[in-house]
């Protein structure tokens, strides 16, 4: 192998290395993020067990859903209705109540 082909091989691995660290590795603490939770802390999950932090962040439930008890009270308003409609089923609702409060 000539000093040439090392040469790109080694910038191939450098530039490799770069993309693991800055895209594919933040992906779970980027997804947590999103629904509340540390970045960091991800970031960290992330580098000792990227699999399972990725799962993680995917199942996790958002904490921005419902913020204050207006919005709760909002969303239990509206299933109501959907209920009072026929749209959703008494036991959909005790669900969704027994959710939010």
């Amino acid at each position: 192998m000539d000093s040439n082909s090392a040469t790109m091989l080694a910038l191939f691995y450098i530039i490799f290395l770069i993309f693991i660290l800055f895209v594919i590795l933040p992906i779970p603490a980027r997804i947590a993020s999103k629904k509340g939770y540390s970045y960091f802390g991800f970031l960290v999950f992330a580098i000792f067990f990227y699999p399972i932090a990725l799962v993680v962040s995917l199942l996790i439930d958002n904490k921005n859903s419902y913020k204050s008890e207006s919005d709760k009270a909002d969303a239990l308003i509206k299933y109501k209705q959907l209920l009072d409609e026929g749209v959703i089923t008494q036991e959909e609702f005790d669900k969704k109540k027994s959710e939010y409060l």
